[in-house]
C-alpha cells in the first residue's frame, strides 16, 4: 500500500516518539528563521518497503525539533536533500539519523550543493549514492559527488536540463535511479 504522512507543517512537527536519536548532541542552534521556509511541509512517502522523505525547504532548527531527542522517522531509503543542499538546512541531527541509502539533491550550478551539506552527507555511513541535479561550479570536484552521479555538468547557459528519475518496483523491494532518459538505471535493494 501507498502511504503519505505529513511530518512537518507550519512549523509544527509530529510527536517525537521512536528510538533515541544518537546524533541529538550534534545540534548547534542557528538564528531563528521567521521565513516561510521554517514552515515547510515535509512528507514521508511509504510504498511497500520503500520510504522517501522530502522536507522541502525546512530549516535547521525545525529539523532539530522534529528529530530530538528521539527519531520519529526511523531509517529512510531515499532522501530528497533539503533546501537545494543549502547549509541553513540539512542539520546532521536529521540527515545522519535517517540513515538514507540514496540521496538526491536538487541544486543549481550556483545555488545549493553547499560544501557543508556535502560533508554532512559524506558522514552518513549508510549512504550508497548521492545524486546532484547540477555540478556546483563554485566547488572543487572533490567537494561534491562524483561526476557519474551529476545530471548536469555544464554551467547554466549550456545546461541540457537532464533530470534524475527514480522508479520503484511493485512492493518496494527494489528501485532504480537514472540520469536523463538515456542514462543507465542503477538498481538498489530496499533495506
Amino acid at each position: 500500500p501507498l502511504e503519505l504522512k505529513v511530518v512537518t507543517a507550519s512549523g509544527d512537527v509530529i510527536t517525537n516518539t521512536g528510538k533515541p536519536n544518537p546524533f541529538s548532541s550534534e545540534h548547534k542552534p542557528q538564528p531563528e528563521d521567521t521565513s516561510d521556509n521554517a514552515k515547510s511541509l515535509s512528507l514521508l512517502l511509504t510504498f511497500g518497503k520503500f520510504t522517501f522523505l522530502c522536507c522541502g525547504d525546512l530549516t535547521w532548527n525545525v529539523e532539530a525539533k522534529l528529530m530530538t531527542p528521539n527519531n520519529p522517522l526511523g531509517s529512510i531509503e531515499m532522501f530528497m536533500v533539503t533546501h537545494h543542499g543549502l547549509p541553513v538546512s540539512n542539520n546532521p541531527v536529521l540527515v545522519k539519523a535517517i540513515e538514507p541509502h540514496v540521496a538526491v539533491m536538487c541544486n543549481g550550478p550556483t545555488k545549493g550543493g553547499h560544501a557543508d551539506t556535502q560533508r554532512t552527507l559524506r558522514q552518513v555511513k549508510s549512504l550508497e549514492a548521492l545524486y546532484q541535479l547540477h555540478r556546483n561550479v563554485e566547488l572543487k570536484p572533490e567537494d561534491q559527488t562524483p561526476v557519474e552521479f551529476i545530471a548536469n555538468l555544464e554551467p547554466t547557459a549550456e545546461c541540457k536540463g537532464e533530470f534524475i528519475k527514480a522508479s520503484i518496483a511493485p512492493g518496494g523491494e527494489t528501485y532504480s535511479v537514472q540520469i536523463g532518459s538515456d542514462g543507465d538505471p542503477r538498481q538498489f535493494h530496499t533495506r
